[in-house]
């Protein structure tokens, strides 16, 4: 399948990267001078170390060439940046499901990444003609790519299009769950940051197991 990755940030490059193992991937990111490194070094260093990209994983600034020919794409752009994202795929094309891996409240709107997609896609009724999803769970890129266990849910109101995610990245090392609680999995996603920010505070300031849990 081909497909296309957007954000090139360390969560989007691993996923990418795991992507490229069984699948034709293309890497967009904005930044024509941070797309120039990658396809140079076939890594990010910016953000993922030296990491090498599969054979099957190029790289492009250009959006509509970075989704010409994609059969579903994955936004990986930070949430503050979903909304106008979106807005441009909207433009170019209505038809490719987009399944987004962001996480968190969009700023201005304390609106949830699916509550941007609906602003800009349309209703979550399954008659609507682009289909979406959300792909979220507690993951880190680097183990990611260093091939440790990696485990994910994959929620769609279309059952159809989570059997299809779910297939694209369950292999190797990651494990894919689905669901059709969009919502849940969007709520989850933003929660487990604000628990881990406080488990971390709570680390750091040496106040044990009890006070983590």
């Amino acid at each position: 399948m081909n497909v296309c990755v957007l954000g090139a940030g360390a969560w989007g490059t691993a996923l990418a990267i795991h992507l490229a193992k069984k699948h034709n991937v293309v890497l967009w990111a904005r930044d024509s001078s941070h797309v120039s490194g990658m396809d140079k070094s076939r890594s990010n260093p910016l953000y993922l170390g030296d990491f090498i990209f599969p054979k099957n994983l190029l790289v492009e600034n250009n959006l509509d060439i970075a989704i010409e020919g994609a059969e579903i794409l994955i936004s990986v752009v930070p949430t503050s940046g979903f909304r106008a994202v979106l807005n441009q795929i909207q433009k170019l094309n209505k038809n490719i499901p987009i399944i987004w891996a962001n996480k968190g409240l969009e700023k201005g709107t304390a609106k949830l990444p699916h509550e941007v997609a609906i602003d800009e896609l349309g209703s979550l009724d399954s008659n609507n003609n682009r289909h979406f999803g959300v792909i979220s769970g507690p993951s880190f890129a680097a183990e990611l790519v260093r091939s440790l266990p990696t485990a994910v849910t994959m929620a769609s109101i279309n059952e159809e299009l989570s059997s299809i995610v779910a297939k694209l990245f369950h292999h190797s090392n990651m494990r894919v769950y689905t669901s059709k609680d969009v919502i849940g999995v969007s709520v989850g996603g933003a929660l487990k940051n604000v628990i881990a920010i406080a488990s971390g505070i709570s680390d750091g300031m040496g106040f044990g197991n009890n006070a983590r849990a």
